[in-house]
């Protein structure tokens, strides 16, 4: 009979349980139908729909976009001095390639492991992270790299410059032990995963103010 006389809210009265009201249930109802226009309309709909992003998929998502960045940056700016130099000698132009691409590859690598450890510092110490990041690379990573004897393998920057063909420089640097490339780039490699590892921890674990 409803179907055939119409429906009426007194109808749907009857068939709800006692101390339901039914204007309450149709104005519950009615937002819910309402609710997806709703959110389109105030430009919410993508962000209700989107699919949940774990926070380490955003600190990867931010590590490899800065890294990425800085890398091209790199690159470039090799090429172009490249290019530069040897521009006017075509036969140097080749035969000091090799040189070229080592000391572009060793920049890559330490800008991932620096990357890393910038992604970590931010990750510790939001509020100071350039600042902290910053007295890091300048203690240890640039006067370090000067240090004289073993000292010097404190940082990671000499580690990057074993491999090029670039003389080594410093405080007694015929005193500072040689490895060979491939400790280098293991030690590179291994650093940049331990740094990475602890800042995508720390940025997991850690509460940040909204």
């Amino acid at each position: 009979s409803i179907l055939a006389d119409g429906f009426d809210a007194r109808d749907y009265q009857a068939l709800l349980p006692c101390g339901v009201d039914a204007n309450v249930t149709c104005s519950a109802e009615t937002d819910l139908v309402r609710a997806p226009g709703s959110a389109k309309t105030a430009r919410t709909l993508p962000l209700l729909t989107v699919r949940p992003v774990s926070r380490v998929a955003i600190a990867c998502g931010k590590y490899l976009s800065g890294y990425g960045a800085c890398a091209l940056v790199l690159v470039s700016a090799m090429v172009a001095l490249h290019l530069g130099l040897y521009a006017t000698a075509p036969a140097a132009l080749v035969s000091a390639l090799p040189a070229t691409l080592r000391a572009t590859g060793a920049l890559v690598l330490l800008c991932a492991y620096y990357a890393a450890v910038c992604l970590l510092w931010s990750a510790l110490t939001p509020s100071a992270g350039g600042l902290v990041a910053g007295t890091y690379f300048a203690t240890l990573e640039l006067c370090g790299s000067v240090m004289p004897g073993p000292l010097r393998w404190i940082s990671l920057n000499h580690a990057a410059q074993s491999l090029t063909t670039l003389p080594v420089g410093g405080l007694m640097p015929d005193r500072v032990p040689h490895a060979p490339p491939a400790v280098a780039v293991l030690l590179l490699a291994a650093f940049t995963a331990l740094a990475l590892a602890c800042a995508l921890a720390a940025f997991n674990e850690r509460e940040y103010p909204t």
